[in-house]
């Protein structure tokens, strides 16, 4: 029995894992990622205009690489705590078996 709680709570800490990650995943997809690409586009074609100089452009694309980057590490971290949490739904239910 005492197992069993244990592993419900180990459980319940996946599962707000899960959560977190896909909270963090989703503000990436919907938000994040899109503005900073829509930034990225502007200072392109401001640079490409003349407005602005060179080290702006480069700064934006470093801005926007980096972004991109956190977002495949939210998509890892996504991915990390739903295995968890599959592997631990799993488990349990093996055990209730």
């Amino acid at each position: 029995d005492k197992v069993r709680a244990q592993a419900r709570a180990e459980l319940g800490r996946t599962l707000s894992d899960l959560q977190a990650a896909a909270e963090r995943l989703g503000r990436y997809d919907e938000s994040l990622l899109v503005e900073a690409k829509k930034a990225a586009d502007s200072v392109e074609f401001a640079y490409k205009n003349g407005a602005i100089g060179v080290m702006d452009l480069l700064d934006a694309r470093r801005t926007l690489r980096t972004i991109q980057i956190d977002s495949a590490t939210a998509r890892n971290d996504y991915s990390k705590a739903l295995a968890a949490w599959e592997a631990g739904t799993r488990r349990i239910g093996s055990e209730v078996q």
